[in-house]
């Protein structure tokens, strides 16, 4: 999390993928996005972790002031489908998951009940997604957070048992031998593990089984992210990867507990 982010959050300023949005008393999600990558990170909701990281009743109330402007905004407004798309829906569930003790501490009822029935109608979106044709990539993102669902939310033990095995398999058809993504794009996997490291804690935490794809995964990955690392900590610049954060990476690797050296040959 970052404090300064979470200060130009609480002033009205939103800034996403190099573009600044200054609100000046409205809501995000009232303002015309500059572009569509700037409107799908304000979706994904991955920002709210820095809000949330500061965990004072000031910033809880504006999280959740947040989340009530997302809730009550348009359907269709600008480039607000950028909203349902499957990988934005995917990560905002998580992001809402994850956030969850903090947006919820001393929240009355009525937003309680409002948060478990948009997760729930989140989750069931998700799941009308998987009869389309999706991309590897966010096939096996969507998966991974309805397991996120079943493993967080009450009554969704019963899905969760379907999940999971359908979860294993896109593990075992995008994950490869050597660590690395089907698509070859670096950035895939390390995105992949950064939600397979919280959801094998999250398995641990249930008392349940780890699938055996999600451990294989997470031990191939590291030493695959080794190979394809810069000196200056960035990924490599190929197969449709953009400038990663050197900073997230190494952060990600203090949970490597193998420390397998880079691979050799992918």
């Amino acid at each position: 999390t970052d404090p300064a982010i979470a200060k130009d959050i609480y002033e009205g300023i939103y800034t996403f993928k190099g573009q600044t949005v200054f609100c000046e008393g409205q809501s995000p999600f009232e303002v015309i996005p500059p572009s569509l990558a700037w409107s799908e990170e304000l979706y994904s909701f991955s920002w709210l972790r820095h809000l949330c990281g500061q965990a004072t009743p000031l910033t809880r109330m504006h999280a959740r002031t947040l989340l009530k402007d997302f809730l009550k905004s348009p359907r269709y407004k600008h480039l607000s489908r950028s909203r349902h798309t499957p990988s934005v829906l995917a990560q905002r569930l998580i992001s809402l998951l994850s956030q969850s003790p903090v947006l919820l501490e001393d929240a009355d009822h009525e937003f309680y009940r409002k948060f478990m029935t948009y997760c729930s109608r989140t989750m069931h979106q998700l799941k009308q997604l998987l009869r389309y044709p999706l991309s590897p990539y966010e096939k096996t993102h969507v998966l991974i957070v309805l397991a996120y669902g079943g493993l967080c939310l009450e009554g969704k033990e019963k899905a969760l048992r379907k999940i999971t095995p359908l979860l294993s398999k896109a593990i075992s058809d995008t994950i490869l031998p050597d660590g690395g993504h089907v698509t070859r794009n670096p950035q895939c996997i390390l995105d992949h593990l950064l939600d397979f490291l919280p959801l094998q804690h999250l398995y641990r935490a249930r008392n349940l089984p780890v699938p055996e794809e999600v451990v294989r995964a997470i031990e191939h990955i590291f030493p695959m992210l080794r190979l394809l690392r810069h000196p200056d900590g960035s990924l490599a610049l190929f197969n449709g990867n953009g400038r990663s954060s050197p900073s997230l990476i190494t952060a990600t690797f203090a949970y490597d507990n193998i420390h397998r050296p880079p691979l050799q040959n992918a």
